[in-house]
């Protein structure tokens, strides 16, 4: 596992980064479902797999659109849990690499 700080190549499985992960629904922000400054592991499966495998290939500084549908396994994440509840079954997840 690396540091911090990956400067000179794309992020990779087993990096550590701390990225911005924005949420919406329907086209709009779900401001308490997104976070700024989030660290975690690529490959460390602390994500919904559609957001963790995004992240390997990005630069510092990019920013990305993942469209992610609601895995009936998943039930980390209760704001998804309760979104879906509501009859809402795909999110859009923009994603900064920080660092």
């Amino acid at each position: 596992m690396s540091e911090y700080g990956i400067k000179d190549r794309a992020a990779r499985k087993g990096d550590r980064v701390v990225c911005n992960l924005n949420v919406y629904v329907d086209g709009i922000a779900v401001t308490s479902a997104s976070s700024s400054g989030e660290t975690f592991v690529i490959g460390d499966k602390s994500m919904i797999d559609e957001v963790d495998t995004a992240f390997a290939g990005m630069n510092v500084g990019e920013t990305k659109n993942v469209e992610v549908e609601y895995p009936d396994d998943y039930v980390e994440y209760d704001f998804l849990e309760k979104l879906y509840n509501l009859g809402y079954d795909s999110f859009r997840f923009k994603i900064t690499l920080i660092v």
